[in-house]
């Protein structure tokens, strides 16, 4: 079953990137571990009622595992590209 990713609109967007500066300054100020960050993200699905009525627990676990991976990736190579402008 191929899932279909909305487009968010630019107030969307916005909204999202907000929200996640809003989160990352709260994890920042309180040196937040990465196994409290992984909690509360899972919490905020779950609470958020985030899809939970359009896909079965597993097309959920995966859609997450998928993301966060990406994310991972995408942090990974920018922290190598640092780097590698500080040599």
């Amino acid at each position: 079953m191929e899932e279909k990713r909305e487009i968010l609109d630019p107030e969307q967007r916005a909204e999202m990137h907000d929200l996640v500066e809003a989160i990352v300054d709260l994890f920042d100020r309180n040196k937040v571990d990465t196994s409290v960050g992984m909690h509360a993200l899972c919490r905020t699905i779950a609470y958020g009622g985030i899809q939970l009525d359009k896909l079965t627990k597993r097309q959920l676990v995966a859609m997450v595992v998928e993301s966060v991976s990406a994310h991972y990736d995408s942090f990974q190579r920018m922290l190598k590209e640092r780097e590698g402008l500080n040599d």
